[in-house]
C-alpha cells in the first residue's frame, strides 16, 4: 500500500495486473497438480477469476492511456 503513494493510477493498475497474472499462473499450476477433481475444479475457478480481474484491469488501463 505504501508503494502506491504518489504513483500514477496507471502504475498502480500495472502492478495489480502483474499480481493478478502471477496469481493466475499459481492457480493454473495448482490445478494441474491437484489429486482430485474437486480440487482441480476449485483451482480452475480461482484461475478464471484472476483472468477476469486481469481483463477488467486491462480495460481500465486502456481507458487511462
Amino acid at each position: 500500500i505504501q508503494w502506491c503513494q504518489g504513483k500514477d493510477t496507471s502504475d498502480i493498475i500495472e502492478l495489480s495486473m502483474t499480481i493478478e497474472a502471477n496469481s493466475y499462473d499459481l492457480y493454473a499450476y495448482l490445478q494441474r497438480k491437484a489429486d482430485d477433481e474437486q480440487h482441480r475444479t476449485f483451482f480452475r475457478t480461482m484461475a478464471d477469476e484472476e483472468l477476469l480481474h486481469l481483463r477488467q484491469m486491462a480495460g481500465i488501463l486502456g481507458q487511462l492511456v
